[in-house]
């Protein structure tokens, strides 16, 4: 599986980057490893989590953080 990431996606991430930067730099590393590591494991298994909202996708979950990534 080939992971592609939108626009919108990148940005999404991007912004997540920059507001813990700017409020909770401590645990800017750690979220932003765990999210990367998490999306890259579609790869190997594409079909975790759960069907999305929007039609041909999925979505994962990450808990205990508020983000929730859609995948194609």
């Amino acid at each position: 599986m080939r992971i592609r990431w939108t626009p919108p996606a990148a940005k999404d991430m991007q912004s997540i980057s920059d507001y813990l930067k700017k409020h909770n730099p401590r645990y800017r590393q750690p979220t932003m490893r765990k999210l990367y590591e998490r999306i890259r494991g579609l790869k190997e298994a594409p079909h975790i989590g759960r069907p999305g909202r929007v039609e041909g996708t999925r979505e994962i979950l990450f808990s205990p953080l508020p983000y929730m990534p859609f995948t194609a």
